[in-house]
């Protein structure tokens, strides 16, 4: 294992240095809760009992040792939810090499466990829709410790000179204590903006993305990879009834292999939001993502086309999914051996005809839906598989400085992420 340096700018992107810097200020943080244990345990305590309660060194312990329990009753909950992180982490794969999320140790799941041991055991509804907010449960839990924490640190510091010297060390190491707990929480943070604001390219870090780009979700976070069985979603509803809208839903809670096999939804002229797919190159999508589907002026480009189920495609390492608005559809009905081309064609004659003003036509037989308007676009997100070659294929790119500079592309680490992201 790599040692931390702290002779150069930390990145803190990099999901393994991260980690050990969570796992190093953490363990400051409980060696601080100790010493504090420490300060107060130093007198024998048979020796004390007789004093009377006006003796300054009981008075010190009676002030200070209710703030010491309350502080340590919120430390607790932090300290064992990092033990038993470790546990399930590093030891349980051993212990039981062939389990999954759904096993039961000893008298728990483990997916049970993961969500106690990162603190996303409180779980909400609206979580399916919105799954940031699983490991925002985390992060709220955390910032309510260091809050109740803080207000120990101000119980013992407003007193400190009045039950001097014990209540002056205490309170200097009860404030040093708090350093390494902030740095926590801006790295919690910094854990929590990496998931959902992930950018695999390294080369545009500072170009903002197109207003209907949402995120790059990595294909390992996703549902296939979360899950052992072979066509398993963790939505509890299946794909034909699920009634979610949300495109993070359809990634990380439904199968990807389903997706491919499921017969597509039922879309009449009435229908107004349906989902669906795109598949390009990883290249492309980096394109769309911040200059959006090409078009000219207000127009889709009419190679662009979108289909109701995942088609496997060959070059294709990205799937787009979107959320599309099929206001003025007309359903047309073609024959099978129509070609691409056929299909392109017949779809520009009818966007041309200005009786109908169609703005998106759908052809059942080839599953494809054309789109005039590229406002008919409303969002998407894209799946991108991990890149295996980016290490061995740099990028090299100039900087404002106008040097040369060597980039690859950003590798996410999902092993750091268990039960945070599904329910």
């Amino acid at each position: 294992m790599r040692e931390i340096s702290f002779k150069s700018p930390i990145n803190c992107y990099d999901d393994q240095r991260r980690f050990r810097l969570l796992v190093l200020f953490h363990s400051i943080d409980t060696l601080t809760i100790f010493i504090r244990l420490i300060i107060l345990c130093a007198e024998d305590f048979a020796k004390i009992t007789p004093l009377s309660g006006s003796d300054p060194l009981r008075q010190s312990l009676s002030y200070l040792i209710p703030i010491f329990l309350f502080e340590m009753f919120i430390f607790l909950i932090i300290l064992i939810s990092n033990v038993l992180y470790i546990m399930v982490k590093c030891c349980l794969p051993s212990i039981y090499p062939d389990s999954d999320e759904k096993s039961t140790v000893v008298c728990c799941k483990i997916r049970t466990l993961w969500h106690i041991a990162t603190l996303t055991c409180f779980t909400c509804k609206c979580y399916y829709d919105h799954p940031q907010g699983i490991l925002l449960t985390r992060l709220s839990i955390l910032s309510i410790c260091f809050l109740f924490r803080f207000i120990g640190f101000i119980l013992g510091a407003s007193c400190a000179n009045r039950y001097a010297p014990r209540g002056v060390v205490y309170t200097v190491i009860s404030s040093l204590s708090l350093v390494p707990s902030i740095i926590v929480l801006v790295i919690e943070f910094i854990h929590f903006f990496r998931l959902w604001t992930y950018r695999p390219d390294n080369n545009n870090q500072h170009r903002r993305f197109h207003r209907s780009h949402l995120c790059f979700i990595p294909q390992n976070i996703t549902n296939d990879k979360q899950v052992r069985q072979w066509n398993t979603s963790l939505c509890p509803e299946p794909l034909d009834k699920c009634k979610s809208k949300s495109l993070h839903h359809y990634v990380l809670y439904h199968s990807l292999s389903l997706l491919q096999q499921q017969i597509p939804q039922v879309i009449t002229e009435e229908t107004k939001i349906v989902i669906a797919y795109y598949q390009t190159t990883r290249d492309q999508a980096y394109k769309i993502a911040y200059e959006g589907f090409p078009h000219n002026r207000t127009n889709l480009d009419s190679n662009i086309y979108f289909t109701l189920t995942v088609q496997k495609v060959i070059n294709s390492d990205t799937v787009f999914f979107l959320r599309l608005n099929l206001d003025c559809l007309k359903i047309v009905g073609v024959s099978e051996t129509y070609t691409d081309k056929e299909l392109r064609e017949e779809a520009q004659r009818i966007f041309k005809d200005t009786v109908y003003r169609i703005h998106a036509i759908y052809f059942p037989v080839k599953q494809r839906i054309y789109l005039k308007y590229i406002r008919a676009i409303e969002k998407w997100l894209i799946v991108i598989a991990s890149d295996n070659s980016s290490t061995t294929r740099p990028t090299t790119v100039t900087t404002t400085s106008g040097r040369c500079a060597t980039v690859k592309d950003d590798q996410f680490h999902d092993e750091y992420y268990p039960g945070c992201i599904q329910l």
